[in-house]
C-alpha cells in the first residue's frame, strides 16, 4: 500500500494532499482527484480556473469545488479530464503518476489533441487556397492565444504572457489569422482604441473545445 501512496508524490501542484491515505480515506481520495484535475488544467494552458470555466460553461463555484475534491464523482472526473484533452486510456492505468516520462507522455498527448484540431480547422478555413498548411508550432500558438483570450485581454497582456515583443506587428503576425477566421475579435470597433482588448469568439471556443462537433463552424 505504501508504494501505491508514494506514486502520488511525484505530481506537481498537489499541495493540498495531506498525510491521509487516499486508498482508505474518502476525503483524501477526492482531494487527490481534484489535484489531478488542477494539474492537467494548468498543463493544458488554463492558468486560472476562470479560463477553463469560460470555455466549458461550467459554474465557477462548482468548478472550484471540483478542484478542492468536493462534490466529485468518477463520471465528473472523467468528463473534466476529457474536456482538458486527457482520455480514459491516458489516466486509468495511472502510468503518469509513477514517473516523469509517463506524465510527460500524457501532457504531450493532451496538447497534441488541440493542436491537431486547430490544424484541421485551419485547413477547412483555407480550403479555397492551395497548399496552405501550418506547423504544429504555429497551431500551438493559436491554441495559446485562444485560451489566453477566453478572458478579454489587451495586446500587451497577450504578448507579455508569451514573452514576445509587444509591437503591433508582432501581435499581427501572431493573431491576424485568428481574427480573419473569426476566432478572435476586438471589444471595440476602433482598432487603435486605447483600451482595446481581444476575446475568443464562440467559433474560437469551438475550435479548442475537444469533443464538440465543429460542422456548424
Amino acid at each position: 500500500m505504501d508504494d501505491e501512496i508514494n506514486r502520488f508524490d511525484h505530481l506537481e501542484s498537489m499541495e493540498n494532499i495531506d498525510s491521509k491515505d487516499p486508498n482508505t480515506d474518502d476525503e483524501a481520495f477526492y482531494r487527490l482527484l481534484g489535484s489531478i484535475i488542477k494539474y492537467f488544467r494548468i498543463k493544458a494552458g488554463f492558468s486560472t480556473p476562470e479560463a477553463f470555466v469560460h470555455l466549458t460553461g461550467r459554474h465557477r463555484s462548482q468548478y472550484y469545488e471540483y478542484e478542492s475534491g468536493k462534490n466529485m464523482n468518477m463520471l465528473t472526473f472523467r468528463d473534466l479530464l476529457f474536456e482538458l484533452g486527457v482520455q480514459v486510456s491516458g489516466w486509468l492505468n495511472f502510468d503518469y503518476l509513477s514517473d516523469n516520462s509517463g506524465r510527460s507522455r500524457v501532457v504531450n498527448e493532451m496538447k497534441k489533441a488541440r493542436v491537431l484540431q486547430v490544424m484541421s480547422q485551419v485547413t477547412l478555413q483555407e480550403k479555397a487556397a492551395t497548399n496552405v498548411k501550418i506547423s504544429p508550432k504555429v497551431a500551438q500558438r493559436y491554441v495559446d492565444i485562444l485560451i489566453s483570450c477566453l478572458e478579454a485581454k489587451s495586446r500587451i497582456e497577450i504578448l507579455s504572457e508569451f514573452e514576445l515583443n509587444t509591437s503591433y506587428n508582432t501581435f499581427k503576425r501572431a493573431a491576424n489569422k485568428l481574427k480573419e477566421y473569426g476566432w478572435l475579435e476586438m471589444t471595440q470597433t476602433a482598432k487603435n482604441a486605447p483600451n482595446q482588448t481581444y476575446f475568443t469568439t464562440e467559433k474560437g471556443k469551438a475550435v479548442i473545445r475537444l469533443g464538440d462537433s465543429l460542422d456548424k463552424n
